[in-house]
């Protein structure tokens, strides 16, 4: 299918084709595909749990995938345990897994105790749908996963619940270049 819409979109910067959109007792899920179209990730500065900064470029010459969530989406709480598990697989191949945390300090300290986050975690409540936004997410919706090169540059944005088909797809196609 993503091949199909990459000939439909072709002509389009973003070739954008929503796919579907699910909702479930007020937690809203949607999923999009995006063509490959790379352009620089924008430059972040956000605190981890323990108060030091960390910005996208400190991971220049690694794979990043970046996953932003919230305490209270249920697709986001579904996905930590994905994530640890890429987190611990994928590390020694020099990918980054990070979590960017919408909510408040405390709601997100709680939530990687609870769910045992590995990973890097990222805080900054607004600021952390304000670097989705710069990242592709222009509706503002979480789950929101994106794929940043060893050079810097977006090549995969995904809106809604990852499955491990997917990310396997992108790490292999990725993570030799």
């Amino acid at each position: 299918m993503a091949g199909l819409l990459h000939q439909v979109f072709k002509s389009s910067i973003w070739r954008l084709a929503v796919v579907g959109l699910l909702g479930a007792g007020g937690a809203v899920g949607a999923w999009y595909v995006m063509a490959q179209h790379e352009e620089r990730a924008l430059p972040f500065s956000l605190p981890d749990l323990q108060g030091h900064m960390h910005t996208i470029e400190a991971w220049r010459g690694h794979l990043v995938l970046l996953n932003f969530w919230a305490p209270w989406c249920e697709p986001c709480r579904r996905e930590i345990p994905l994530f640890n598990e890429y987190h611990a697989r994928w590390s020694k191949r020099g990918v980054i897994v990070v979590g960017l945390g919408a909510d408040t300090e405390e709601h997100i300290r709680q939530t990687v105790e609870q769910l045992h986050i590995r990973y890097p975690v990222l805080l900054g409540e607004g600021a952390v749908f304000d670097v989705a936004r710069a990242y592709g997410n222009r509706q503002g919706l979480l789950p929101f996963t994106v794929l940043v090169n060893r050079e810097g540059f977006i090549v995969w944005r995904h809106l809604g619940e990852v499955k491990a088909s997917m990310l396997d797809e992108q790490l292999r196609r990725y993570q030799g270049a």
